[in-house]
């Protein structure tokens, strides 16, 4: 999987900056929508809200930063249009978990 085929287009706000929270087309929607129990339909209600959104890249890029180091139980919510596993699987720092991902979203 490559950064292309997660569909990034534009970063909106620098990584660690937050505003791009004001940007992101998820402050239009309850956040139970984004943080749904661990389920295919509800991961798959928040991706589509995460898809077409111009602040993407950067909400995934904050998660990245934040989460770095937290096991996938630690790691909470559809960021950046990943499921905390997908996000897991970025983080090189986690040990034990699979690398399926890594080195799949370019900086």
């Amino acid at each position: 999987m490559t950064a292309a085929d997660l569909g990034y287009r534009t970063v909106v706000r620098p990584p660690g900056d937050g505003r791009w929270r004001e940007d992101g087309d998820c402050a239009q929607v309850d956040p139970d929508v984004m943080f749904p129990e661990r389920s295919a339909a509800g991961d798959a209600q928040a991706r589509r809200i995460c898809q077409p959104c111009l602040a993407r890249r950067a909400c995934l890029d904050d998660a990245l930063i934040e989460e770095t180091g937290k096991a996938e139980s630690g790691r909470h919510g559809v960021r950046g249009g990943l499921t905390p596993r997908e996000r897991c699987e970025l983080d090189p720092t986690v040990v034990g978990e699979a690398p399926g991902l890594i080195g799949a979203v370019g900086r």
